[in-house]
């Protein structure tokens, strides 16, 4: 179980958490809590450039559950979140919880038309 309050516009901290998750091979849930945007800094950076690293088929194959709060649906969280679903092959649920104020039908529009490499990962936004 990994569990991580995460700042999705540092690069700093994406590395870390996917370094983390990559180098955690019997990792079966993961937990993130995403910082307010309005606390974090005004520089932008896209998480699909580190999650395009090389990365062993076998560091994300146990992971089964994923969880992800106060999301505010910007494009750092969203590309982190198409990564774990590009990547966990034995992915059966990711629970997103927005962050108050926030319209989920983008945000749920935008996960189900990404691409799964479990054919049981299921994506509940609560």
């Amino acid at each position: 179980h990994l569990s991580a309050c995460v700042d999705f516009t540092s690069v700093k901290q994406i590395v870390t958490v996917i370094c983390l998750i990559k180098r955690s091979p019997q990792l079966k849930k993961v937990e993130f809590q995403t910082q307010d945007p309005k606390n974090q800094p005004t520089t932008r950076t896209t998480v699909a450039r580190f999650c395009k690293l090389p990365c062993p088929p076998c560091c994300l194959e146990q992971v089964q559950v994923v969880s992800m709060r106060n999301i505010f649906g910007n494009e750092p969280e969203l590309e982190f979140m198409k990564f774990l679903l590009t990547s966990s092959p034995n992915l059966q649920k990711m629970v997103i919880q927005p962050s108050a104020g926030i319209a989920e039908g983008k945000l749920l529009r935008e996960l189900l038309q990404s691409r799964r490499v479990s054919a049981q990962a299921q994506v509940t936004i609560l």
